[in-house]
């Protein structure tokens, strides 16, 4: 089946930090790029948080009056204040699969707010029994890593990227599971003494990296996963990460054609294309 067919079934989900004016015009961009696709879905959720000095009910309004949520229906608004880097993302994802499971949706698609979705998305083949659909996340590190190029790209066990996915919300009760409090909890203990390392600096027992790929990963991993990414398609990404070395597996202002899908984190810069 392809992806438009699950559409009555589906949440649309957006999720952001915003921290100033620029911020709030690059959503806005990507929000009215997108809307070829969210405006098909009968039910949104805006989430977001931010880094001002105190809450201010006039962001609120403002995000309910530019997402035509505050007076619909459809659309459910969250803001909250910032908890931090990587913690802020998680709660928030964590809002979004609650809500799907409240409104009772089948399906949660969630995009950060510098990601551009097209319609061409809606064409992709899926399985009719998958949980969780993706694209791989990962660097020239990660390759160098693996045994070696091939063909079968269901060879590779990448992460799954966060900043776009689709998941069968029964699927799983938690997206990253339900141990990261307790983590947290351990890190700010840890920073007391060390102020400057970063959570996926940490060494936890469970020995999984402190990032919120790795811990979707796990969440996912025994669920039916489908790559969004063709044999093809993956295989070009492959060989553009190794010959430009790209060190950052969540593939910054890379643009899929064939799917249109594009994580437009540097608004403004070079897209880098690829079939």
């Amino acid at each position: 089946m392809k992806l438009r067919d699950i559409i009555k079934d589906s949440v649309f989900a957006t999720i952001g930090t915003v921290s100033d004016q620029k911020s709030l015009a690059d959503s806005e961009n990507v929000w009215m790029h997108n809307s070829s696709v969210t405006d098909l879905f009968e039910f949104y959720n805006l989430s977001c948080n931010h880094d001002l000095a105190e809450d201010n009910s006039a962001w609120v309004s403002y995000y309910g009056t530019f997402y035509k949520y505050n007076n619909n229906d459809k659309g459910h608004v969250s803001v909250k204040k910032n908890i931090g880097h990587m913690f802020g993302t998680i709660e928030l994802d964590e809002m979004c699969l609650v809500q799907a499971k409240t409104i009772g949706a089948k399906y949660l698609w969630k995009c950060t707010s510098d990601f551009l979705v097209g319609p061409a998305i809606l064409d992709v083949e899926v399985p009719e029994d998958f949980d969780f659909t993706y694209l791989p996340g990962f660097s020239l590190e990660t390759l160098e890593q693996a045994s070696g190029r091939t063909e079968d790209y269901e060879q590779f066990k990448f992460v799954p990227q966060t900043n776009f996915f689709i998941i069968r919300v029964d699927a799983v009760d938690s997206l990253y599971g339900n141990d990261i409090e307790e983590k947290k909890a351990q890190y700010a203990e840890v920073k007391k003494l060390h102020p400057h390392i970063k959570p996926w600096d940490m060494q936890f027992s469970d020995g999984i990296k402190f990032a919120c790929e790795d811990h979707l990963a796990r969440t996912t991993a025994n669920l039916k996963n489908h790559c969004l990414l063709s044999p093809i398609t993956l295989n070009n990404l492959i060989d553009f990460v190794r010959i430009n070395k790209v060190a950052d597996p969540s593939h910054k202002n890379i643009y899929f054609t064939q799917t249109q899908l594009c994580h437009y984190h540097n608004a403004g810069g070079g897209v880098y294309n690829i079939d």
